[in-house]
């Protein structure tokens, strides 16, 4: 089983697709048309959301319906907004991870067990002709087996979960309130990541 490494802040997400726009997203692979509720929450329909649904889709048969998840997306595309609405992983909750690398993968997994799949699609496996017409690539992507255009593996997440906290102080430079989470001390001094990350430049 392969095992990933990586670093992200953590807090549990409710019941698996407790989405940010309400509908029913557990909706089975091979339907004909993409949820209305996720066509409005991302603004339009278009291949790239009907790749991520599909994606998201195939990662849910992995788990239980009460599994509590993370998920890390490879991309920032519109596939992203489905993966939200399935799984229920949101950026406002924090078990949304991004590791932007500019692949059509995600991995989604169990905040308890640590483990969860690796969903990757393959587009040079789409035939050339489908991709030419919007409308025939959405509807080849509903209606193909998933395992037309996708891969799936096992995988293991080591993530530590991080600790939160609610309260926050001034930054000693900027003046602005910041969660002690993400505090940066610096030769005694306080900052936020911005005014850390600038430090070196100021002339002392």
């Amino acid at each position: 089983m392969k095992t990933l490494q990586v670093t992200a802040v953590i807090v549990m997400c409710g019941a698996v697709a407790n989405a940010a726009v309400a509908g029913e997203p557990s909706a089975p692979a091979g339907q004909k048309e993409v949820p209305a509720d996720l066509i409005r929450f991302h603004g339009h329909e278009c291949p790239g959301i009907t790749i991520g649904y599909r994606m998201a889709l195939e990662a849910m048969k992995a788990f239980p319906a009460d599994a509590k998840l993370v998920a890390i997306a490879e991309n920032r595309t519109c596939g992203v907004d489905a993966l939200q609405w399935v799984t229920g992983c949101t950026a406002g909750k924090a078990n949304l991870v991004f590791r932007d690398y500019g692949k059509q993968a995600y991995t989604v997994y169990s905040a308890e067990t640590k483990k969860g799949v690796r969903i990757v699609f393959d587009g040079q496996r789409v035939p050339a002709e489908i991709r030419k017409d919007k409308a025939e690539f959405i509807k080849w992507l509903l209606t193909s087996d998933a395992s037309a255009f996708l891969t799936v593996k096992p995988v293991e997440v080591n993530e530590p979960a991080v600790e939160k906290t609610r309260e926050s102080v001034p930054c000693s430079v900027c003046k602005e309130a910041v969660n002690l989470t993400y505090l940066r001390e610096i030769d005694g001094a306080k900052m936020c990541i911005p005014c850390a990350e600038k430090r070196p430049a100021v002339a002392k």
